[in-house]
């Protein structure tokens, strides 16, 4: 059993631990206005997010480098839940029925958000940020305000600024580009689909089995 909770800790990490444009993100909680889902193929990722609770699906098995205490492999299917309200915050790994759940201290709320680490939330203009409406189309299924973004701090946006398409309903950059090191165009971010409205309340319903396991929620950085 101990290995079995030292294995889902570092699922518990791993799930939490891609991020989009990590220079880009500030961890202080976006609260979207309407309920949503959206896919990442590229992660794989699937998310449910209500205006209470979030849940983020990491689909199939994904390779991971080598962990302390673990050889380079894959890790199983895994999801995690968090609750706003309780800041419960649970990690589950269902092929190994292995579930262990946290309480979130408050000023850590934006860091384990998974609006916050998996998606990107629209930087605001200011002294050295200047931002340019292009038009509107539609993205993922939503419909999003072209915006050009440049920026004298490369935490905002790399040089050269980015090209994003931002969802005002939802308050997330659906996708960005800019330009990799070489100079060449790519895309930084792409939500395959966006889905508006609430998701199955059964998603939200923790397994059984979870146990709680203080300090398992990931610390921001």
């Amino acid at each position: 059993m101990y290995l079995r909770c030292k294995y889902a800790g570092a699922v518990a990490s791993l799930v939490l631990g891609w991020a989009v444009l990590g220079a880009a993100q500030q961890p202080s909680l976006v609260r979207p206005s309407k309920p949503f889902t959206v896919e990442i193929s590229s992660i794989p990722a699937k998310i449910y997010s209500e205006l209470d609770k979030s849940r983020v699906d990491m689909g199939q098995v994904f390779a991971v480098p080598k962990l302390k205490g673990y050889s380079e492999g894959t890790l199983p299917a895994s999801y995690t839940l968090l609750f706003y309200k309780t800041r419960k915050w649970y990690a589950v790994a269902p092929s190994l029925r292995v579930c262990v759940y946290d309480v979130v201290p408050p000023g850590r709320m934006g860091c384990d958000d998974p609006i916050n680490v998996l998606l990107m939330s629209p930087p605001k203009a200011s002294a050295n940020t200047k931002i340019t409406a292009l038009g509107e189309e539609t993205v993922g299924g939503v419909r999003c305000t072209v915006e050009r973004l440049t920026s004298s701090d490369p935490n905002v946006a790399p040089p050269g600024g980015l090209k994003m398409w931002v969802s005002k309903d939802l308050g997330i950059v659906v996708k960005a580009e800019g330009r990799g090191p070489d100079g060449k165009p790519m895309t930084l971010v792409s939500l395959d689909s966006v889905t508006l409205g609430k998701a199955d309340p059964k998603l939200f319903v923790p397994p059984a089995y979870c146990q709680y396991a203080a300090g398992s929620a990931p610390p921001c950085k």
